[in-house]
């Protein structure tokens, strides 16, 4: 199965060369290729020039307890509350997922910069994902750090769904602005939790979501995602 997105545009050279070339190879050889999105098996017909009559689409799913009731859900919100020390009078704007660069962290930052400068002194932005010592990680800490609103960011380190399912739960808003995506499992896990969506306009989470879901904004502007 094709998990993820032909990222090749994100590397430097030689290295975009070597494993583009390996995974063409590779996706070549195959007998047949499961991708999760149309989105994605577009990109690997074009970038790759697999023959796409080898390629089926079959969308990943979320896990059962996204679909839990009202009162699983409000359980699993005080619970978050009380392990994360979260505040029941702020709002959470919650972002799930890596800091690599396709994420788009960085405008997601700048961003949350000018609602917060501009006076709304209740939001809060919480980074749901596992902290790791990679350079793509450490970039945004930096750049956290000298940011003007550190103290009203905080990473949630590798939650597990249980904890997802109280952050969505108490969350204002998943804001989700990838550059590229082969799937995007976030933004369908908090449409399930009912949590309101704010999304990069690009075909494959347009694709997952549903057009009529979210609110789309272009990446590139961190004006536009605030």
């Amino acid at each position: 199965m094709w998990k993820e997105h032909v990222n090749f545009r994100f590397m430097s050279g030689f290295v975009r060369i070597l494993f583009q070339e390996v995974t063409r190879r590779v996706l070549e050889n195959a007998v047949a290729i499961i991708s999760p999105s149309a989105a994605t098996r577009d990109d690997i017909v074009k970038l790759l020039a697999i023959d796409p009559r080898k390629i089926t689409v079959i969308p990943m799913g979320i896990d059962a307890v996204f679909d839990s009731s009202q009162s699983v859900r409000q359980q699993a919100a005080e619970t978050v509350r009380e392990k994360y020390q979260l505040s029941s009078s702020a709002r959470y704007v919650l972002y799930v997922g890596s800091c690599r660069p396709q994420k788009n962290v960085a405008n997601l930052l700048r961003a949350m910069e000018e609602i917060i400068l501009s006076d709304e002194s209740d939001i809060e932005l919480l980074l749901c994902g596992t902290r790791s010592d990679d350079r793509f990680f450490q970039a945004i800490e930096k750049e956290l750090l000298q940011s003007k609103i550190q103290s009203r960011c905080r990473f949630i380190d590798n939650p597990d769904d249980g904890d997802m399912l109280g952050l969505y739960s108490i969350g204002a808003a998943l804001v989700y602005p990838s550059i590229h995506e082969g799937f995007g499992m976030p933004p369908l896990e908090a449409a399930k939790c009912s949590l309101p969506i704010v999304a990069s306009e690009i075909e494959v989470l347009k694709e997952v979501i549903g057009e009529a879901n979210a609110i789309w904004v272009d990446h590139h502007s961190p004006t536009d995602i605030a």
